[in-house]
This record gives structure tokens, sequence and C-alpha cells, in this order.
């Protein structure tokens, strides 16, 4: 599997070798970012609910509130498209770009307009709130906001959603105290994190980056290790975060919401193996009689055992990996550019990555053990209804460059 790799949308010249005097020029498609959905959805309304406590009342009148929100920027939204549309059509016809960069600063005075619309429905949502509602819209406001910017990480765990993690997980939270109490501090903390990444990410001083490596690689090496300590930040939260609810709830339970916690920072990057897979298959196999399946069970007793550190020593390493190589990536993409090469092979990427080499070599040798010691036990025809490795591209984990 691959990392999303965010790369920003340039013009693009490629040339054929049997029509080597022609050439062909590509630009993003500004319609495309007119979004159908609105600035404040349906999903916001439940949250928002959550934690307001809305009234039936106050619910019918949200819903009609939002019904006319949800016309009035549909129409708006289909209107700015159709006309965005019509500057695409004539650069196509005319073979000009300029149409496209009129295109483009329409959309920016429409996201504008999208941010006046959001402004107002809120001012009119909360036109229908008591006191202590209003006194609770910081929280809606801090929960929305996580909501849209935490899958904005890029290292492993960034991304997590630790709320979201202990209401799948843990039934009956709200109703305990100290548990609800350490999520709150978690949503401030995390909030005021994110929106420094964010602030960092999208301010002036970051403007340009692309064109910095050539013009000033240092100062761009810098604002990279800047946005690593801000995502790191957004990361220790995360984890420090994780290990502070042991003290709230049962250990089984933290044990299954560590590990689920693991599995969702790595998954994207490094799947369960075909190996696991057969032998998760194997341990539930409808054939098996009762004294396999007894059998099986005493054999995976160990592999059960150490699932959760094998989690953990993964997503230590590839978190810890990935923060240590981009700075060596950034300077192959500065050294390449200086060259004048414009495709960059990221030659660290070939090196050894003693961290993440052991967490995958131990990972391999703890599922070899299961299997040899499950195979036995299963006849040739049980054997044959296990998954097979029958892949045609086998894929391997990369950490992709991408920028701030």
């Amino acid at each position: 599997m691959r990392f999303l790799l965010l790369v920003a949308l340039a013009i693009v010249t490629v040339s054929s070798p049997a029509f080597a005097q022609y050439g062909s020029s590509g630009y993003g498609n500004p319609a495309l970012r007119i979004s159908e959905t609105p600035p404040f959805t349906r999903a916001d309304i439940r949250i928002m609910d959550s934690i307001l406590g809305l009234t039936p009342a106050q619910r019918g009148l949200t819903d009609a509130l939002h019904s006319e929100f949800f016309e009035r920027y549909r129409d708006e939204a289909t209107a700015v498209r159709l006309e965005i549309e019509l500057l695409v059509e004539e650069a196509a016809i005319t073979q000009k770009q300029e149409p496209l960069q009129r295109g483009t600063a329409r959309v920016n005075t429409w996201n504008t307009r999208v941010e006046e619309m959001r402004e107002q429905f809120v001012e009119d949502l909360r036109l229908l709130m008591d006191q202590n509602q209003i006194r609770l819209w910081h929280k809606v406001e801090r929960e929305l906001r996580r909501k849209d910017q935490i899958g904005d990480g890029r290292i492993a765990g960034e991304s997590v959603d630790l709320i979201r993690l202990v209401d799948a997980h843990i039934e009956g939270w709200s109703e305990n105290p100290e548990l609800v109490a350490e999520l709150d501090r978690y949503a401030e903390r995390i909030d005021r994190a994110m929106v420094a990444r964010k602030q960092f990410i999208e301010s002036d001083e970051t403007d340009g980056f692309y064109a910095m490596q050539s013009e000033d690689p240092d100062r761009a090496l810098a604002l990279l290790k800047e946005s690593l300590d801000l995502r790191k930040r957004v990361l220790e939260l995360n984890t420090q975060t994780l290990d502070r609810l042991r003290a709230h709830i049962p250990s089984e339970t933290h044990r299954d919401l560590a590990g689920a916690f693991y599995e969702q920072s790595i998954e994207r990057a490094i799947p369960a193996s075909p190996l696991a897979q057969r032998i998760e298959a194997a341990r539930s196999l409808p054939t098996l009689a009762s004294d396999q399946r007894a059998r099986v069970a005493e054999a995976l007793d160990r592999y059960d055992a150490t699932a959760l550190d094998t989690k953990r020593s993964l997503f230590e390493a590839l978190s810890q990996t990935q923060m240590d190589i981009l700075p060596a990536m950034l300077h192959e993409e500065i050294e390449r550019r200086a060259a004048g090469e414009g495709h960059v092979t990221h030659e660290s990427l070939k090196q050894p990555q003693p961290l993440l080499d052991e967490a995958m070599t131990a990972r391999l040798e703890r599922e070899r053990a299961a299997w040899n010691a499950v195979k036995p036990i299963l006849t040739r025809e049980q054997l044959a209804e296990l998954p097979r490795l029958d892949m045609e591209t086998v894929w391997f984990p990369q950490i992709n460059w991408f920028g701030l």
C-alpha cells in the first residue's frame, strides 16, 4: 500500500516521441473545486445536537432552517459551477489558459462567499438556542474543527480521532465523569494543536514552498522541520491521552482501544499480511472439529498475547521513520531540482530503515511461528479452504514526499 501523495496541480507538458514538434499542456479544471456539500451539513447538525441537547421544538426549527440553507447553497453553487464551466469551454475552444485563470479566481471569490454563508447560518442557529446552549457553542465549533481537520495528518497516528475511537469501542463512556473530563481536556488541546498546524501550513510564511526549494533551500528545510514539529505535537497528544485513559477504563478495554488506535494508525501503510489473514481464517474455519478448535486456540495463545505489542512496535517504528526520513527526502528534492532534473527518485527510501526493518522482521517471525503451529492441526481439505497467495502485484510500504 502507498501513502497518499499530495501534489499541487500545476501545468504539465507532455511530448510524444512520434510527434516531437507538438506538445500538450494540462490545467486543472476549476469547476471541479465547487463542492455540492454545504459548509454546514446534516452530520454537523447531529454533532451539534449531541452536545447542546436540542429540544424537539428546536430540532424542528433547525431542520427547517437547514433545509432552506441547503437549497440556497445548492442554487448558488450550481450557478457558479455553470459560470466556470463556460470559462472551461472557452479555454478548450480557444486553446488559451487565460479563461481558466479567470475560473480559478472565481473559485476563490466563491470560497469567500461560502464562508459568509456558513457564518450567517450559524448566527441564525444561535437565535434558536437558550443561554446555556450558547455557552456550549465553543464545544460545537471545536468538535466540528476536529472532524474536518483531523484527517489532515501525514504521520502515522496523527489523523486518529480518539473521541471517535472511544465512542466506537466503549459503550456508555459518556456516563463515566472522569473519562468525559479527560476527553474534554484532550478535545481542547488537540483543537489548539490542529489549529496551529493548519494556520502554519496555510500561512504567508509557507506560501511558495515549492519555489523556495530552489531559491532558498535552507529556509525550505527549516519550514519542513517546523511543520514536522507541529505534526508531532498532534501525534503526541494522541499517544499521551491514550496512555492516560488507562486510569479510567478496565485494562482489557484499554488493550482493545489501544489495539484499534495502532491498527488505524498503520493500516494504510502496513495492512494485515496475507499470512495473518490465513491465520485468522484458520481460526474460524466452520469445518473445524471441537478438538481441532481447542488445539488451534491453544496454538495461537502466544500469537494473541503479543498482538498489541506487535501493533505498537509497528506504529512507533513507522511514525519515527517518517519523521526521520522526510528531511532527507527534501534534501534530494532540492539537489535534483538544482541539477535541473524534473523527476526525483528518492534514494533515501532505498536505504535501510533500522526501526521499521526490525519491527517488520519481528512481525514476520511472529506470524510464521503461529502458522507453523496451526498448519499441522488442519487437514488437507481444510488447508485448501484457506485464502491463497494469488495476488498479481506485491505492494510495498512507501513513505511518499508530501511537502509541508
